[in-house]
């Protein structure tokens, strides 16, 4: 009898938390998998890259990933310091570090080139000194002791 009350729960849970996200769900890379950003116009994946982007942002700005998990740090340590975040998805996170911080540089890698689209266009919509490009962390082309602070 267990398994079958088991399987009934599975089955329950499955159903109230799907393992594949909701087209519009811009708090997950999967948005830009849906036929509703691949086969939008330029301008209309460019809305949904900028509000992955402030989706982030706005989510980092109530929760302060650094405040939560490294409170032994101070906020001043940042400051006019470079900072280096390895996979930094849209970049809406790294451009709220930026400011909250008073980062003097930034930099985003993530293996999808939207991404580095998407935070390139977030980074210069909010004015900011945080740059996006493609790549992989084992591949990085950054001079030695050129960076205060990876992520």
């Amino acid at each position: 009898m267990l398994p079958n009350i088991t399987k009934s729960l599975a089955i329950a849970l499955m159903e109230m938390y799907p393992n594949y996200p909701a087209d519009d769900d811009i708090s997950l890379w999967e948005i830009f998998r849906h036929d509703g950003y691949a086969q939008a116009s330029e301008e209309e994946q460019n809305k949904i890259k900028l509000s992955s982007a402030r989706f982030r942002y706005d989510y980092e700005n109530q929760r302060g990933f650094f405040d939560v998990y490294f409170p032994y740090i101070s906020s001043n340590e940042f400051h006019n310091k470079s900072i280096l975040d390895l996979g930094s998805f849209t970049g809406g996170r790294l451009v709220q570090w930026v400011e909250r911080y008073k980062l003097s540089e930034a930099n985003g890698i993530d293996i999808n080139p939207i991404f580095a689209e998407a935070g390139n266009m977030f980074a210069k919509e909010k004015g900011v000194n945080a740059t996006f490009d493609t790549g992989y962390a084992e591949s990085l082309s950054y001079e030695t002791n050129s960076i205060d602070f990876i992520f």
